[in-house]
């Protein structure tokens, strides 16, 4: 049972970690980046690409007109969403409206509740 109280405590303490270091990075961006509009594409498919791996890629320049490509977290291609990006690393970037923060909530609360379980866990064998 200790064992597992351990495990518990080790993996509830990287969860909140985690969540809490994302939201940190989000809550960054989203401050201190810049908005821009980004297009939805098609990425061809290479040859060690599954099709059910398939996603496509948000395109969008710069302010200082650099092109920057990266990886899509919808799939609807064609559409134009709005993006915070990074000034010093323009590939970080926040889609507008996406599901990022729920889940790094949902890490941080998760966490919370392992860690607090394995503390109970060991106080009461303990």
């Amino acid at each position: 049972m200790l064992v597992l109280g351990c495990v518990l405590l080790l993996g509830g303490l990287i969860a909140v970690l985690a969540g809490a270091m994302d939201l940190r990075w989000r809550r960054h961006v989203l401050a201190d980046g810049v908005s821009v509009f980004a297009r939805i594409v098609d990425r061809p498919l290479g040859p060690d690409d599954s099709p059910d791996g398939y996603r496509p890629i948000l395109t969008f320049t710069t302010e200082d007109g650099r092109p920057v490509e990266v990886f899509s977290p919808r799939r609807l291609t064609g559409e134009a969403v709005l993006v915070h990006y990074d000034p010093a690393d323009p590939a970080q970037v926040v889609v507008h409206g996406s599901r990022g923060r729920r889940v790094d909530v949902a890490f941080v609360a998760a966490g919370v509740v392992a860690f607090v379980g394995a503390v109970v866990a060991m106080v009461l064998v303990g």
